[in-house]
Order: C-alpha cells, then structure tokens, then sequence
C-alpha cells in the first residue's frame, strides 16, 4: 500500500529549523506528532541528522531526556506531556514547542482541499 502524502500544515517544510536546538511536537494520540518527527527526519535537510524521541508519556521519560539529552545535533520530541513542562529544556539550547491539538488550522485546510463545506468548524 502506497504511503500517504505528508500534509505539513505547520508549513515547516519551507522554515529554517537550524536554531531551535529541540523541536517539542506536543498533543494527544492521533494529533501528527510522531508523523512530523518521521517526516522532518526523512525530508528536511536540517533535520536529517536529529535525534528522534518518540513517545514522552510521563515524567520517568522526561528525567531520561533531561539525562541523556545529546551534546550536538538538534533533537526531535514527540510529547504528550503538556507544553509548559518543556520550558525546562531551556537551559539545554534553543527550543521551540508546537502544541498540535490547538491547530484549527489543519482541520480547516483538510475540509477545504476536499471540498466538504458541510462540516462545521
């Protein structure tokens, strides 16, 4: 079966992502995380050489980041944690948290490319 074509609504593919040392993805199942993770890594040239952490659910997997954070290289986080946990990783480099549960936006362009004007936003 084919792979879907990424929708980067976060229009991340045309951004310089070489300052934010960490790039926190946070939200609950199903919001995309994991699938920008893969996708920077695969398709962005400043992201093909991230560390990826997929799956931070809770504070035991916070303190191992804090822990094992990597000394070069920017790093890739798929969280469920909430956002403001993240501010913590400050003192590590430059970040940057995107919340994607709050992104009216994607559903927006979703319904508009597939013409469904019944649904109400």
């Amino acid at each position: 079966m084919p792979e879907r074509p990424f929708h980067d609504y976060l229009q991340l593919a045309s951004q310089d992502l070489t300052e934010p040392r960490t790039l926190v993805f946070c939200g609950r199942s199903g919001s995309g995380k994991s699938s920008y993770l893969r996708w920077l890594s695969r398709d962005h040239a400043q992201c093909a050489r991230a560390q990826l952490v997929d799956e931070l659910v809770n504070l035991a997997h916070f303190r191992q980041l804090w822990r094992e954070f990597p000394a070069t290289g920017p790093v890739l986080v798929a969280s469920h944690l909430p956002a403001a946990w993240h501010f913590l990783l400050r003192p590590l480099g430059p970040l940057r948290i995107v919340r994607l549960d709050r992104r009216r936006e994607k559903l927006a362009r979703i319904v508009h490319e597939h013409d469904t004007p019944s649904l109400v936003l």
